[in-house]
Parts: C-alpha cells; sequence; structure tokens
C-alpha cells in the first residue's frame, strides 16, 4: 500500500494535514475521501475504475458498464499516474479522483490479470488506525486508565 511518507511526496506536501487539507472542505478534492482510501490501499500496478452511476452497492452485470475511466498506478519521474491499459494515455492520480462517485481497485496478478477488488465510494470516509510502534506505547497506564 502507498504509505502516507510516499501520498505526501506524490502530493508535494510536507505533512499529513496537508493532504487532508486536500480532502477537506475548499480543497482541491473536497470530499474524495474515497479516492484518498484507494491510495491507501494501492500500490504501482494496481487497476483502478473510476465509475458513474455507481450506487453504493455490488453491480449486477460489468463493472465496466458503469466505468468513465480505467489504468494502472503508474511511477514516472517521481509523479504517481493513472495510465489506461492500451498504453496510450496518461492522467495525473490526483485528477482521476474527480471524476465519478466510485472507485473499483484490484490488485494486478504477475500474470497481468486483476484479482481482489474493492469498491469505494466518491465520499464516503474510511478510518484507518496509525500504527504504532509497541515499544512507544504505556501499557501499565493504558491498562490501568480501562
Amino acid at each position: 500500500m502507498f504509505s502516507e511518507d510516499e501520498i505526501m511526496k506524490y502530493y508535494g506536501v510536507k505533512s499529513w494535514d496537508e493532504v487532508l487539507a486536500m480532502f477537506g472542505e475548499g480543497g482541491k478534492l473536497e470530499g474524495r475521501w474515497g479516492w484518498l482510501q484507494v491510495l491507501r490501499e494501492a500500490e504501482l500496478g494496481y487497476t483502478v475504475q473510476v465509475m458513474e452511476g455507481w450506487n453504493g452497492g455490488w453491480f449486477h452485470g460489468s463493472v465496466d458498464d458503469i466505468t468513465v475511466f480505467a489504468g494502472h498506478f503508474v511511477e514516472q519521474n517521481g509523479r504517481l499516474l493513472v495510465q489506461t491499459d492500451s498504453g496510450s494515455s496518461v492522467v495525473a492520480a490526483d485528477m482521476v479522483g474527480l471524476w465519478g462517485d466510485g472507485y473499483y481497485l484490484a490488485m494486478r496478478g504477475s500474470d497481468g490479470t486483476d484479482f481482489a477488488g474493492r469498491q469505494f465510494g466518491a465520499n464516503t470516509k474510511y478510518w484507518n488506525p496509525r500504527p504504532r510502534l509497541l515499544s512507544k506505547v504505556d501499557w501499565v497506564n493504558t491498562f490501568a486508565k480501562a
């Protein structure tokens, strides 16, 4: 998965708060929390589809029926891009998040096929715990307060 440091690098900011501000009120990607979650779960080579008309449930039929843009994550010159499978189109990943009302992310297997897909609503906020080093946790006081 792209780490917070990688996401900050791709957006050209120095703090996670600056990333969150992009998705907050008045930010370039205001309310597109699903796109941030896509980035948190993606890696280079993963396939992403931007969907229009997604109703928040699983599809009946083909995801291709509601896809407006599809490609896979690549890095070029330090920038995160989404490249169409034909290779003819490359779009900055931050711009892809502006389209559609849902996203479908799939890992890409070594044989080039997609598997283990997951859907995200564009405006849905996803919560991710931040890992902490066990050595920095005050276990004694943590349990004493419980």
